[in-house]
């Protein structure tokens, strides 16, 4: 869902740029009111993604022939998010930088000093 990500920016304070389209009229902004339909469109989308997913017996497997088509929504959202993050975990780096954001830097922890255990002088 591209809204998700747009909701994010928005709640970030991350504004979309001014310009012009190819006809040289400015781009379509919704003002104010793009926060509130933004997240009207998150909350609608994943209520749908719910609503399709939820395992029917009379709209996926109306002749009974295998519980896996009863299921068969949710394995392919589940399948196609996973693949998703996959995806995103493997190309963040360059997708980051395409969208002109920087990279996050993560810290190494060595075993010793994970979780807030402490080694002891002497021991």
């Amino acid at each position: 869902m591209v809204t998700v990500p747009m909701l994010m920016g928005r709640l970030r304070g991350r504004t979309l740029p001014a310009g012009k389209d190819e006809n040289g009229r400015p781009l379509f902004s919704m003002g104010r009111w793009g926060l509130a339909v933004n997240a009207l469109a998150v909350v609608y989308g994943l209520a749908m993604a719910i609503n399709l997913g939820l395992p029917r017996a009379e709209v996926y497997d109306p002749t009974n022939i295998g519980w896996y088509l009863h299921y068969l929504p949710l394995l392919t959202l589940g399948l196609t998010g996973g693949i998703g993050l996959v995806a995103f975990g493997v190309k963040r780096t360059a997708y980051l930088a395409a969208i002109g954001e920087p990279a996050p830097v993560h810290a190494h922890h060595d075993l010793v000093g994970m979780h807030g255990l402490t080694v002891e002088e002497g021991a």
